[in-house]
C-alpha cells in the first residue's frame, strides 16, 4: 500500500495529520517533502493543523483550553489574509464557526470538521461541494457560522430610529 498524508514534526515524533488504518507496529518508509519556508500560508497552516491535533489528542487538560478558541480565530484571521482571494469566503467561514467554540467543551466532531476544512484550504480552489460539505459539518458539530452582536450593540441597533 503506498500512501500519501500530511504529517507534523513535534518533540522528535512525526504526527499525522490524518487517520491511518495500519496494523500495530507496521514498519514503514517516510519521504520527506518539506514545504517552502518562505510560504507564509503553509507555515499557518501547519500551525494551526498542529494546534488541532494537540488539542485533539489532550482535551481540555491544557492549561490554555480557555485560550484554544481565540488562538484558532487569531490563527483563521491571518490565514485569511494569507489566503488567496477565492478561498477568503471559505477561510471567513472557518472563522465564524470559531466564534463558537466553547475552550472547556471541544468536541472530536468539531475538531474534524476544522481539519477538513484546511484540508479544503490546501487546495487550489475550493468547490462548492467543499464548501456546502463544510458548512453542513459545522452546523452540525455546533458551530453555524455566524455572529451576534453583544447585548449593548444589540441593544443600541434596536433603538434605532427606522427611515422609510
Amino acid at each position: 500500500m503506498n500512501s500519501t498524508i500530511s504529517a507534523i514534526y513535534q518533540h522528535g515524533v512525526f504526527r499525522p495529520l490524518e487517520q491511518l488504518t495500519l496494523p500495530e507496529s507496521t514498519r514503514v518508509q517516510i519521504q520527506l517533502f518539506l514545504p517552502k519556508q518562505g510560504n507564509a500560508f503553509q507555515r499557518r497552516l501547519m500551525n494551526l493543523y498542529a494546534l488541532l491535533l494537540d488539542r485533539a489528542e489532550n482535551g481540555a487538560i491544557n492549561d490554555d483550553a480557555q485560550l484554544f478558541p481565540q488562538i484558532l480565530q487569531s490563527d483563521l484571521k491571518m490565514l485569511w489574509y494569507l489566503c488567496n482571494p477565492a478561498q477568503r469566503d471559505f477561510c471567513a467561514m472557518l472563522e465564524l464557526a470559531a466564534l463558537h467554540l466553547d475552550g472547556e467543551r471541544i468536541t472530536a466532531e468539531q475538531i474534524a470538521a476544522f481539519q477538513f476544512g484546511l484540508e479544503c484550504l490546501e487546495q487550489e480552489q475550493v468547490t462548492k461541494n467543499d464548501f456546502d460539505h463544510c458548512y453542513e459539518m459545522l452546523v452540525a458539530a455546533g458551530l453555524p457560522p455566524s455572529f451576534s452582536f453583544d447585548f449593548e450593540s444589540q441593544s443600541q441597533i434596536d433603538q434605532r430610529p427606522t427611515t422609510r
